[in-house]
């Protein structure tokens, strides 16, 4: 008897990410991050079972394939994608089973195109149901009764992968730990994960990033919701990651997500940058204390945040700071504030976003309660065009949603206009060189493999014969202060950060586009 095929699929994504370089291909051909969740499926499937993985953001799905059972995975972002790929297979009889975030907070969304629905969780869900399945009983629901620990979640197998879809992304993914300590209003993390942390075992953790690593991985995203949300566990894996990086040839550029109160840990920030964890994602949300309060985000309350993220930059940690625009306490105003921070503070690529209300949020419940929740589906725009700046969940108390809209279009432009970047730029190398602790540590500097190579003569190529005179200039000053500075990353900085203007001004170029079909369709 044949094994049974499982086709793991994650559809595409219809949505504008700054950290998925999509807009300018004609510089990066490398795509955002590798997906972990289906390999972690693939883990838990027993061994007789045949696996193949498919990504859409990356791969077309070919259509001769008839496996006897179809995984779909996604964010809200992905269901009218899911959607279609369900059908395609239920049209020919293949069953459809749907897991992920989306449909554990969201199941009525996806419930009308799968046949049968993971809801939490899968490590204690998923094998159970493929017992019932080739039983031929399984039942449409399936429920985690408990948020499991994450020593019981396997090391990912990404064998079903087609090896060019593996090296057609520029970062692999190790789920350190889930949940989150905080309670803010329009997250969603919470209502998944759970605000109790759990933590995925430090050998755990290194048997992962070895593996990304033999994969060709040389950045590492660590996928925690606030990393530094306990102390004494984030020292102990910095620990090791830093003497395993440091055994390396090529060490590592690590990547994660905290919250901005670590700044006031010294001794952290150090055993941080040492480990090569020099790339950190903060919500800063707003420069305003109200607004603040308002969405409950009261980790970062009075808290000098300028200062804060002056102390990460000492520690040569560049900061990717995240911002909301649209809380009841924003006016007009809120564009200029959040550009006067973002210059001050010296981030160099900031993600400024409208306020939306994920389903099961705290935010959501409380604007449907006020009648300000909006429903949003754009007239006249096809799926892939409909994006967080053109599809508004919120209305605004002190300011029109046009406004929101062109408001938050003008602040990304003015964010990333050539001379404005590179003057984030210098700011954060100036922190850096004036710091205390500069002489006292001993930063990475990563090698540069075939594919940053073949970047950087893209790059070079296009500054040199296509660029426009501003962004020549901008370029040139960061090049010149990057040479002359002591941090050993500051090129790959300064690169990054060029490539990531340009990906924004594709970004606000698109979102435009799609505003305006919206509006010659009405």
């Amino acid at each position: 008897m044949r094994n049974p095929n499982l086709l793991l699929i994650n559809p595409k994504a219809h949505s504008v990410t700054f950290g998925n370089l999509t807009f300018i291909p004609e510089l990066v051909e490398k795509r955002g991050l590798l997906n972990v969740a289906l390999p972690t499926v693939a883990a838990l499937t027993p061994r007789h079972w045949t696996v193949r993985i498919i990504d859409e953001n990356v791969e077309p799905l070919p259509t001769n394939l008839r496996p006897d059972l179809v995984g779909i995975t996604g964010y809200h972002t992905q269901v009218s994608a899911a959607r279609a790929v369900a059908e395609r297979f239920r049209r020919k009889g293949i069953p459809v089973v749907c897991g992920g975030p989306s449909v554990s907070i969201s199941p009525e969304r996806w419930r009308p195109f799968a046949d049968v629905l993971i809801h939490g969780e899968a490590e204690h869900t998923w094998g159970a149901f493929l017992a019932d399945f080739e039983a031929g009983r399984h039942r449409p629901d399936y429920h985690a009764k408990e948020r499991p620990p994450l020593a019981d979640s396997p090391c990912p197998d990404y064998s079903g992968f087609d090896q060019r879809t593996v090296r057609s992304h520029f970062a692999g993914i190790v789920q350190t730990s889930r949940g989150c300590p905080h309670n803010c209003e329009f997250c969603d993390v919470i209502v998944y994960l759970g605000r109790r942390m759990r933590h995925k075992p430090v050998a755990a953790v290194l048997a992962e990033v070895r593996q990304l690593k033999r994969m060709g991985f040389g950045t590492i995203v660590l996928a925690d919701d606030n990393f530094t949300g306990h102390r004494g566990r984030a020292r102990r894996l910095l620990e090791s990651l830093r003497d395993w990086n440091r055994a390396q040839r090529s060490p590592v550029i690590f990547f994660t997500q905290l919250a901005i109160d670590v700044a006031d840990d010294d001794k952290l920030l150090k055993l941080a940058a040492e480990a090569g964890l020099t790339r950190v994602l903060v919500g800063i949300e707003s420069p305003n204390p109200q607004a603040l309060r308002e969405a409950r985000k009261r980790v970062n309350l009075n808290i000098d945040l300028v200062a804060a993220v002056r102390r990460f930059h000492e520690h040569g940690i560049v900061v990717i700071g995240t911002s909301i625009v649209g809380f009841d306490h924003d006016t007009v105003a809120a564009f200029d504030e959040q550009f006067d921070f973002h210059t001050e503070a010296g981030i160099i690529t900031p993600q400024v976003y409208p306020l939306q209300a994920p389903d099961g949020t705290p935010l959501k419940a409380r604007l449907q309660r006020e009648g300000r929740y909006l429903e949003q589906t754009p007239a006249g725009l096809a799926p892939e065009q409909v994006n967080l700046y053109n599809s508004l969940t919120v209305q605004p108390v002190n300011m029109t949603l046009e406004q929101l809209q062109s408001g938050l279009l003008a602040l990304l432009s003015r964010l990333y206009e050539p001379q404005n970047v590179a003057a984030r730029v210098d700011t954060f190398l100036r922190h850096f060189e004036d710091s205390p602790v500069r002489s006292q540590l001993r930063l990475a500097r990563p090698a540069v493999d075939a594919a940053g190579l073949f970047t950087l003569g893209r790059l070079i190529k296009y500054a040199t014969l296509h660029a426009p005179r501003s962004e020549q200039r901008a370029l040139l000053q960061m090049v010149r202060r990057a040479v002359g500075s002591s941090h050993p990353q500051a090129v790959l900085i300064c690169a990054s950060a060029f490539l990531m203007m340009k990906n924004v001004h594709g970004i606000v170029d698109f979102v435009h586009s799609t505003l305006r079909t919206r509006s010659n369709s009405s």
